[in-house]
């Protein structure tokens, strides 16, 4: 009987602990073809161009220049979203020849994206216990 109630003590304790969701929305994609890419990032080191290396990632269709998803089960902390409009389906960033995407991308916070790429501590917001909301607008060259 103690191992039932050392599984339910346990079972109880996790459900205590204080988890969030991130509710996303993008728009101002040019139009519908390939898939969106969502990275979830928890840390500056993999953010914002090592998608490999987010907490959590997903793959969207788009529909009228629109896609959205929900990451729920977050543990309180900051985050920050990187999104690839990979329209040609090859899951990376195509660039022309002096290195500028060809393809859209899409920052938490709606950063600007300039020459260089955007900071972790520009796109992060916080999670903690609820729902939190991210409209990111699809930026394109």
């Amino acid at each position: 009987m103690s191992n039932l109630c050392a599984l339910l003590l346990s079972v109880l304790a996790g459900a205590s602990e204080p988890t969030g969701s991130v509710e996303i929305s993008i728009s101002d994609l040019r139009n519908d073809q390939g898939q969106v890419l969502v990275a979830l990032h928890d840390s500056a080191a993999s953010f914002p161009r090592n998608a490999s290396a987010a907490l959590l990632r997903r793959s969207l269709t788009a529909r009228n220049g629109r896609a959205s998803t929900t990451f729920s089960g977050l543990p309180a902390g900051d985050y920050a979203i990187a999104v690839l409009h990979d329209e040609n389906g090859n899951e990376e960033l195509d660039t022309n020849l002096l290195g500028i995407p060809k393809e859209g991308i899409g920052i938490s916070n709606n950063v600007k994206i300039r020459r260089r790429s955007p900071r972790f501590e520009d796109a992060k917001f916080s999670v903690a216990e609820g729902e939190v909301r991210q409209r990111i607008r699809m930026h394109y060259w």
